[in-house]
């Protein structure tokens, strides 16, 4: 579709303000905070337009650029303030550095994995009247003889918890084989959103992966927890012999053996402990069968559900590293709308999307609820004509493209290709040579296919205007309003009278 292609022109984005990851330079050394490495983002803005009152000599026009290490886990400064300008002098102090992730680290790790797991693992032979468990901390309370009391693990005491109606008592059963269901999932769009995989796409992802004897997964608990929990099964016949999850969120240490769990950021490959990354050395030397070098056969599958306003090229970064580690195949869900940025990476050139809908609980867009149905896919460096889908969930094989695709996406005969992506079956438009949505219309100004009541892209590509300047804008039309009132009602007393 043209109008795409030139939408997700690097030029066009670089015009618009959009962020870039870089490399850093040799003679700067790389900041920490307490998420691990910082990472280099460069942000250009478009030149602003020159004014009335500039004087034909003053330079206008000219390009923005802003280079600075940010947290790579979190977008939001109040969340996470660690700033660096790349022109700052003390990133040419290594001492200083140095100094600063040491510090960091110790404000890493705030509870021991260990002693956590051991608490969760004896709570289970109490009476489930007896346990508690506190919603707000996210924690189980340490078990005291054949009770619990109201302090944790680090005898820290939670009675304001208490009076606040946050500590629940009488955990039953069934939310200690499924604890996922006590946790508040994190929901700030900025930081680590979590939002766990429908029981209909989890049940296709772990009978998918069953066929594999190592799985790791990165930002899916969900997913290794039901892995889990079935190959510890007298009844289990599946390959699955190795199973470990990494992700960032600390209180998956409670329900996650140590052998089994690491706390990672996935935007910077940085293991918040030593035990952690440890325990990640075994499960790969095992999955390379004792050796340090890469395993020869693919035995080994790994699931990444990363956050969506992750930059592609970090995802690119994470790939290579878990390839670099181990020999496998890999499963990356993000939207179906990343497609073309996914794979303008030169590192995911491998990597096809699947037509899979991926569906997650509780989500307002990504639940499947709404017709359309949900916009998150499957990419994956796995050939598609291996990957089955279900077909009693609307799935059938294409035997042209010889994939599985769902039961929407018609084969287009002039493509040769089955092009519908999201929604309804996609129509063929002769002018652009492609297959659009039903609800597009072509259109003569710009030669391409959108909504009909849209505007052309020749219009929407505006200069990027900062956040300072958006505040003088908006206290200039509020004036503007409160002054044109103003002017209303003194012509209407002046009418009156």
């Amino acid at each position: 579709m043209k109008l795409k292609r030139k939408y997700n022109d690097t030029k066009v984005l670089d015009q618009l303000g959009y962020i870039q990851v870089l490399t850093p330079p040799e003679e700067v050394f790389v900041p920490s905070c307490a998420h691990g490495p910082m990472i280099l983002f460069q942000r250009k803005l478009a030149p602003k337009p020159k004014s009335e009152s500039q004087q034909p000599e003053e330079e206008s026009g000219r390009e923005e650029v802003k280079a600075f290490f940010a947290c790579s886990a979190y977008r939001d400064r109040k969340l996470c303030s660690a700033f660096f300008s790349l022109d700052d002098k003390k990133l040419r102090n290594e001492s200083l550095i140095r100094e600063r992730a040491e510090i960091a680290k110790i404000e890493n790790v705030r509870y021991d994995h260990k002693v956590l797991f051991k608490n969760y693992r004896e709570l289970s032979l109490i009476d489930a009247a007896n346990r508690k468990f506190c919603k707000s901390c996210n924690l189980f309370m340490k078990r005291v003889g054949s009770a619990c009391g109201t302090k944790d693990c680090l005898d820290v005491d939670h009675s304001t918890c208490l009076q606040a109606g946050s500590l629940i008592t009488g955990i039953p059963e069934e939310f200690m084989r499924k604890p996922l269901k006590l946790f508040s999932p994190q929901s700030c769009k900025t930081a680590e959103a979590q939002f766990y995989f429908a029981p209909k796409s989890l049940n296709v992802l772990v009978s998918w992966v069953d066929k594999y004897e190592n799985v790791l997964g990165i930002g899916t608990p969900s997913v290794v927890f039901d892995i889990l929990s079935k190959v510890t099964l007298k009844n289990y016949t599946g390959s699955i012999k190795n199973c470990f999850c990494l992700d960032i969120d600390w209180k998956l240490c409670q329900i996650f053996a140590p052998k089994n769990f690491a706390q990672f950021n996935l935007c910077n490959q940085f293991f918040f402990s030593e035990l952690g990354a440890k325990s990640f050395d075994k499960f790969l030397a095992a999955a390379n069968g004792g050796e340090s070098n890469l395993s020869e056969s693919r035995n080994a599958c790994v699931i990444i559900d990363p956050p969506y306003g992750v930059k592609m090229e970090i995802i690119a970064n994470l790939v290579s590293y878990v390839m670099s580690k181990v020999n496998c195949d890999v499963i990356i869900c993000l939207p179906y709308f990343m497609e073309s940025a996914f794979l303008s990476c030169e590192k995911l050139k491998q990597f096809s999307m699947c037509d899979y809908r991926v569906e997650y609980e509780s989500h307002r867009v990504y639940s499947g609820e709404k017709k359309r149905g949900s916009p998150a896919r499957f990419f994956t460096n796995i050939d598609l004509k291996k990957f089955v889908l279900p077909l009693e969930d609307g799935y059938r094989l294409c035997t042209r493209c010889k994939k599985y695709v769902h039961q929407l996406n018609k084969h287009c005969r002039i493509c040769d290709l089955c092009c519908t992506k999201d929604g309804p079956t996609y129509v063929h438009c002769k002018k652009c040579k492609s297959c659009v949505k039903s609800t597009f219309f072509h259109c003569t100004k710009c030669d391409a296919c959108h909504l009909e009541n849209s505007k052309c892209l020749e219009k929407v590509t505006k200069p990027v205007v900062s956040g300072r300047d958006k505040k003088k804008m908006a206290a200039k039309k509020f004036a503007f309003k409160k002054s044109s009132s103003k002017k209303k009602r003194m012509a209407s007393l002046a009418g009156e009278s």
